[in-house]
């Protein structure tokens, strides 16, 4: 394991210790369920060598799935949501605290990464002004370049550039992105991942690239740049926003 996995995996194991100690409230459900309908709420207890320790949820699914049942955690902590994918542990019945033989033991997540639900808009910022986005390469040759943003979302963002780029650019590499949107001062740094690169059909001098935001070696930082993209965005799309969330109303 390398020393970036090392001082991710430090970061995240704090991070879970933390939101322990404050027993902060989950949801749990099985993985086999791909949507939320299925979660059942809990909270967390305890890390421990073995796996981390949550409140057992009244549910005969999760209560009585066998060792290796996989589910999936979402948990809120100082007002962000991070997520996990465990499985279900067997009870140590000689445990010292009896207490651990009534929770859920699921064993130590691989990965704790900031919960980002799909959001309903993306904003097109060819409409507010250019805004250049520079990218370093992680590994490989380290290729730098500077692109134009056309559009973000908390997911990842859109950029174009020379038509160079698209067989410069090394499919599914891992970049450091900085940028900063219009109307804020403080610049926005994201590890990238290049998902996919095409000709504009416009322009046979121009190159359109699609990037996944990634949540690095600081989970928490992560989710509040998340925050400030979709603060950003809500606030430019207003008249969307409301008609999302007033057909969202009549739906449920």
């Amino acid at each position: 394991m390398g020393l970036a996995s090392l001082t991710r995996r430090s970061a995240q194991l704090a991070l879970l210790e933390s939101a322990c100690r404050q027993q902060a409230p989950a949801l749990i459900w099985p993985c086999r369920h791909a949507t939320r309908s299925f979660a059942r709420p809990t909270r967390l207890l305890r890390v421990r060598p073995d796996g981390v320790l949550l409140t057992m949820p009244d549910d005969v699914v999760i209560g009585e799935a066998p060792a290796g049942f996989p589910v999936r955690v979402v948990f809120e902590h100082q007002g962000n949501r991070y997520a996990f994918t465990a499985s279900v542990q067997l009870p140590d019945h000689d445990a010292a605290d009896s207490a651990d033989c009534r929770a859920l033991c699921l064993s130590p997540p691989l990965q704790v990464v900031p919960h980002r639900p799909r959001r309903p808009f993306r904003v097109r910022l060819s409409r507010v002004g250019a805004v250049p986005v520079r990218l370093q390469e992680l590994c490989g040759r380290g290729q730098t370049a500077v692109l134009a943003l056309t559009e973000i979302t908390t997911a990842g963002f859109r950029a174009v550039g020379p038509a160079g780029l698209r067989g410069a650019l090394a499919a599914r590499a891992f970049f450091r992105s900085e940028f900063a949107l219009p109307g804020e001062e403080k610049a926005i740094e994201y590890i990238v991942r290049l998902l996919a690169r095409r000709r504009v059909r416009q322009s046979a001098r121009a190159a359109a690239t699609t990037w996944a935001f990634c949540p690095g070696d600081d989970p928490a930082l992560f989710a509040e740049q998340t925050a400030l993209i979709e603060r950003w965005a809500t606030a430019r799309q207003p008249v969307r926003l409301c008609q999302v969330l007033s057909r969202t109303a009549r739906e449920g």
